[in-house]
C-alpha cells in the first residue's frame, strides 16, 4: 500500500506500506525513564530490568504495592515524556524504513493519568524524530488504526477490531510464546521488516 500526495493529501495505493510505530519502547526508551524513577526512589532497578514489560504489574511483582505507587506517582508528573531519551539505533532505524519505500507514522497510546503525557509525546517527537513530519496518531485501541505493520513492545494488542497490521513484537524473542510472532530484539534487525512489506 502506498500513499500518493497530492494537494488534497495522500491517496492510499497499493505500493508502499504504512508502518506504524509504537513511541513508548521502540522509539522512547521508557523503560530507562522508569529505571531512573527507581534509582531516585533508592530501589536497584536491576529486578525492574529482568521483567518481560514495563507494566504496572511487573512494577508490582518486582518491587510491591508502595513502590509501584511511587513509581505511578512519578511517572504522571509534567516532564516525565519529555524527558524520555531516543533508543539507541531507532533514528537510524527510522530512515531505514524510508528507504525502504515505507511510510512510518506514530501510533502511541498517552497515559491518561499523566495530564502532559500526549502533549509532551509529540513536542517529543517533533524534536527527536522530525522524519516523522508531524505523521503520528494518538489512540487508545490501536486496532482501530490502519496500517500493514505496528512495531511495538507490547506483545499482545487487543481492541474492538481485528487489525490491518501484522504485528512485530520489539523485544526479546524470549518473552514471546507464538512462533509465528515476528520479533525485533532491536532496530539492527530492521531487515525483519524490510522482509515483510
Amino acid at each position: 500500500m502506498t500513499l500518493s500526495k497530492d494537494e488534497g493529501g495522500y491517496d492510499l495505493c497499493m505500493k508502499n506500506a504504512i508502518v506504524l510505530v509504537d513511541q513508548d519502547g521502540p522509539l522512547a526508551d521508557y523503560r530507562a525513564g522508569i529505571c531512573r524513577i527507581l534509582e531516585s526512589l533508592g530501589e536497584d532497578p536491576a529486578r525492574f530490568k529482568m521483567q518481560t514489560s514495563s507494566t504496572r504489574e511487573d512494577l508490582l511483582l518486582a518491587y510491591g504495592q508502595e513502590i509501584a505507587d511511587k513509581v505511578d506517582l512519578e511517572r504522571n508528573l509534567p516532564g516525565f515524556y519529555d524527558s524520555l531519551e531516543v533508543v539507541r539505533g531507532a533514528s537510524v532505524g527510522i530512515k531505514s524504513l524510508i528507504s525502504f519505500g515505507a511510510i512510518p507514522v506514530v501510533c502511541t497510546k498517552p497515559r491518561r493519568e499523566n495530564p502532559t503525557c500526549a502533549s509532551e509525546k509529540t513536542s517529543w517527537l517533533d524534536r527527536n524524530f522530525p522524519e516523522f513530519e508531524g505523521r503520528y496518531i494518538l489512540a487508545s485501541d490501536k486496532t482501530l488504526v490502519v496500517g500493514k505493520i505496528l512495531i511495538d513492545d507490547k506483545f499482545s494488542i487487543t481492541g474492538l477490531v481485528r487489525p490491518s497490521w501484522t504485528h512485530v513484537y520489539f523485544g526479546s524473542r524470549l518473552n514471546v510464546g507464538d512462533e509465528q510472532v515476528p520479533v525485533m530484539n532491536s532496530w539492527d534487525e530492521i531487515h525483519i521488516i524490510s522482509d515483510l512489506i
